[in-house]
């Protein structure tokens, strides 16, 4: 296998850490504040509680479902308009 050299990892330090800072930690932080849940007192501790509520009122389920019948539809509708077009371009 061919060796690397230090260029090509030097120019992955900026792809990397603009990965890290637009990817990994606004998913990390979404994560960790889906276990936030504010108690009585008004003080913010960690709880299943928002994962409960989730699975135990209808209103969440009915939004999941419909939030995945717009995404399939879509996902269709997309493959329906770009095949043909894209048949279209590899015969022109």
């Amino acid at each position: 296998m061919k060796k690397r050299s230090g260029t090509f990892y030097l120019l992955m330090v900026p792809v990397l850490l603009w990965l890290v800072v637009l990817i990994v930690i606004p998913h990390l932080d979404m994560f960790f504040r889906s276990f936030r849940f504010e108690n009585d007192d008004g003080l913010m501790v960690f709880s299943l509680n928002n994962y409960l509520s989730f699975f135990e009122d209808k209103i969440y389920w009915l939004t999941f479902v419909q939030t995945a019948l717009y995404s399939i539809g879509v996902t269709f509708l997309a493959f329906v308009v770009t095949f043909p077009v894209a048949f279209y371009l590899t015969k022109v």
